[in-house]
This record gives structure tokens, C-alpha cells and sequence, in this order.
């Protein structure tokens, strides 16, 4: 029974989770449960450790813990495509790239340029490896980690929003897919208006809202002004090219890690590991006689030199030579890319109290970098961040945008420069 139905969960932030921890709560969270022909079962808001079990999971990460963004892809397949992604996403992401998955979704029409652009998403390793163990120990199967705003559409629309719980994802067809968590519709409705103005997109045939709550449509019409169709979750179509947000193999490779068994070995098990024992003092005897060949032809090699030059230095390495002069010029250059990259990098590490996905954008001009955030910045945290810097030699200075962002300016101090 459990192969024809699928399980959709949207997962709680990890602040959420935290909070109710430190608070000794039992954190709730709201499922669908759906059949083979998409028709919802059964949906409601259950703790955790009462969630149906046994039923492959599709988990939607939350808002909070997901950054999306849109970038040219260069055409790239294969094994190097997925470093390709974290080289183009890693200049908007604060932290280690190596720390985050970063995957590829659907592409974007081509804007005046004739540019298409692909919608990334990025999330932390450790947040996805904290889902899959939390659903390992309740005995919930993990299909793939996704974002809902990415797994489905409204293939009808040019403009659509998502209510869940606090958050109310923004989608169209044109642009990557946003969120807003302000708890007062007017609030929100406020800043869809902005950003409706900002992309050129028209509000005035109305809003199309898919929320489990059909008052909700009212809420909006009221703080709108605007005709508000209120329709239930049923109108989303599944993205034919919806990709998860944590690679599959990722998520099989944390399920046999998880899963344990202390049984006996059966006699197969035994035999091959018997096999791979042998295997392995088979491969360590042949090493051995290819080290001790290769050391033999080193000395010859050695004496044959010192026969035919005996008063010539012999190099050792010259690849390694090569590779060392190549790293000093390297370091003798100063060129702009390679002060980007080190000033961006140093910033970026003084800032370990904001969250990943905290930066709206990034510039180098006049030896100097401009970040603006697209999440508030207390003053106590860029008390905190103007310390760090100061420690790093970099000047550092505090803006407001146009858009009343926190900006941030970050030069090397003349001391360091002059290095």
C-alpha cells in the first residue's frame, strides 16, 4: 500500500527547531498524504514523532534555509558540472562554498540580451544532513529534499503565490522564486507591490493564491485593493524538470549510512569479505615490488648521472620546480581578479554570525568591495563585524541604499596594500 502513496512534508526552519527544543515543545509539522494520481489523502499538523511511517517522503526545505538565485551557466557536463555551479554561485554566498549543496533548475526566458539564465538553489550540508537524521529515527524514508516553490507551477499563470504556514512564497515565470515572512498581509502586500515595480510585472488583473486557508483570500483582497482567486493546492501542476535541491545520491548514501544491522553475517557476506581481504594483501605485496623497482631505477638513474656529470647538481623534481615559480609569479601578481578574491574571502570570513543566504549582492570597484544584505543587520552585529575586519586590516564603513539595505564598504588599509 505504502509504494502507491507519497509522503510531502514541509520541514520546519532550524530556528523553529531550536526554539521549541530550548523550550521543551514538540515540534509540529504539517503533511500531505497523497496518492498515486496526486488526489491528498489525508493533510494535517502532527509532532513529529507521530508522522506516518514507511512512506517515501518528498521534504520541502523552508524558506529560511534555502537561497535562491538566477546565473548564466557555462556549458559545462559531466563530473565538473557540479563544481561548475559552486564557482558561479560561490561569489553570493557568505561562508564556505564547500559547506553548502548548490544544484541547477529550470531556465529562465531570455532577457533583452538574449541571456538565459538557470535558477539555483543553495543549502547547507549540515541542515540537510540534520533532516535526513531526524526522518532516519522516526522510520520515514526520504525520497528527495526539495523546494516547493521549485517543484511546483501554474503553468496558466505569469504570477502566483504560495501560502504555508509564515510563509508566502512569490513565483513567476520569469524570475527566480522569493520569499516573505512578515506576519501582517499589509506588510506583505507592500512589498510585493515594490518588487512588482522593480521587475516590471503588472498586479491589476489580480492575485492568484494557493493557500489551505480560503480566508486568506479575503485577507489579501482587503489589504490589496485587488481581486484575490483563492484556490487549494490542487491547481499546482508538477514541474515536468523539477530537480531536488540535495543530490540523490546524497540521500541514498545517508540512508544506508543511518541504517544499521547487528545480525550475523550470512555466508555470502563472509566469503566476500574474505575475497577483499585477499584482494587487499594481494594489492599491498604488488605496491611493494613496484616501490622497490622504482627505487632501484632511481639510483641507477643517479649513478648514471654522476658517472656522465660529476660536477652538475642534479635536479630532483623539476615538475615541482616549475610548479614553485610558477606560484611565486603568481604571488609577485597583483591583479584585480586575485584582489577580489582575497579581499571578498576576508570579508566574508568576519561575518560568521550572519545566515548564508544573507547577501542581496556583491561589487568590486576602485579596490574596494560593496555588499548590500538582503536581511537586517543589527548594530551589534556590525559592531561585531567592524571588529573582525579591523583585526584583518580592512576599513570598513556602513550604508543605507536606496532600498534602505544595509550596505556595507570594505577596503585594505594602506599598510596592508603596500604588502
Amino acid at each position: 500500500m505504502s509504494k502507491d502513496l507519497n509522503l510531502y512534508l514541509w520541514w520546519p526552519s532550524r530556528l523553529k527547531l531550536e526554539s521549541d527544543r530550548q523550550q521543551g515543545l514538540a515540534t509540529r509539522v504539517y503533511y500531505e498524504l497523497v496518492a498515486a494520481n496526486g488526489r491528498v489523502l489525508h493533510a494535517q499538523e502532527l509532532p513529529l514523532a507521530e508522522l506516518p511511517s514507511k512512506v517515501p517522503a518528498t521534504v520541502f526545505v523552508h524558506a529560511d534555509d534555502i537561497s535562491l538565485m538566477a546565473f548564466e551557466l557555462p556549458k559545462i557536463k559531466g563530473k565538473k558540472a557540479q563544481d561548475a555551479l559552486s564557482f558561479v554561485a560561490e561569489p553570493a554566498v557568505l561562508g564556505n562554498i564547500e559547506d553548502v549543496w548548490v544544484s541547477a533548475h529550470h531556465v529562465l526566458p531570455a532577457d533583452a540580451a538574449g541571456i538565459e539564465k538557470h535558477v539555483l538553489s543553495c543549502v547547507e550540508k549540515l541542515k540537510a544532513k540534520n533532516i535526513l537524521e531526524t526522518l532516519s529515527e522516526l522510520g520515514i524514508p526520504v525520497k528527495q529534499l526539495c523546494c516547493e516553490a521549485l517543484h511546483f507551477e501554474v503553468r496558466s499563470r505569469e504570477l502566483w503565490l504560495m501560502e504555508q504556514g509564515d510563509t508566502t512564497w512569490v513565483c513567476s515565470q520569469t524570475s527566480p522564486p522569493w520569499s516573505m515572512q512578515e506576519t501582517d498581509v499589509g506588510q506583505r502586500v507592500l512589498r510585493l507591490r515594490w518588487w512588482a515595480q522593480q521587475n516590471a510585472v503588472a498586479l491589476d488583473k489580480g492575485l492568484l493564491l494557493i493557500s489551505k486557508n480560503q480566508s486568506a483570500g479575503r485577507l489579501w483582497e482587503q489589504a490589496s485593493g485587488l481581486p484575490v482567486e483563492c484556490l487549494g493546492r490542487e491547481a499546482l501542476a508538477l514541474r515536468p524538470d523539477a530537480n531536488p535541491v540535495v543530490p540523490e545520491r546524497e540521500i541514498r548514501r545517508a540512508g544506508k549510512g543511518l541504517v544499521s544491522d547487528a545480525g550475523p553475517w550470512t555466508l555470502t557476506q563472509r566469503l566476500a569479505a574474505g575475497v577483499a581481504l585477499c584482494g587487499l594483501g594481494l594489492l599491498n605485496l604488488f605496491a611493494w615490488q613496484i616501490n622497490r623497482q622504482a627505487s632501484q631505477l632511481d639510483a641507477m638513474a643517479s649513478s648514471a648521472f654522476e658517472d656522465a656529470l660529476p660536477n652538475t647538481p642534479q635536479v630532483a623534481d623539476p615538475v615541482l620546480m616549475l610548479e614553485r615559480a610558477k606560484q611565486q609569479l603568481s604571488q609577485n601578481q597583483k591583479s584585480a581578479g586575485s584582489a577580489y578574491t582575497q579581499l571578498l574571502h576576508a570579508t566574508a570570513s568576519a561575518m560568521p554570525m550572519l545566515p548564508f543566504n544573507g547577501l542581496s549582492s556583491v561589487s568590486y570597484e576602485n579596490q574596494g568591495l560593496q555588499m548590500v544584505f538582503a536581511t537586517e543587520v543589527s548594530e551589534a552585529q556590525r559592531q561585531e563585524i567592524d571588529s573582525n575586519l579591523r583585526a584583518q586590516q580592512i576599513k570598513s564603513s556602513w550604508q543605507t541604499d536606496d532600498k534602505k539595505r544595509a550596505k556595507l564598504l570594505a577596503v585594505w588599509t594602506k599598510s596592508r596594500g603596500e604588502q
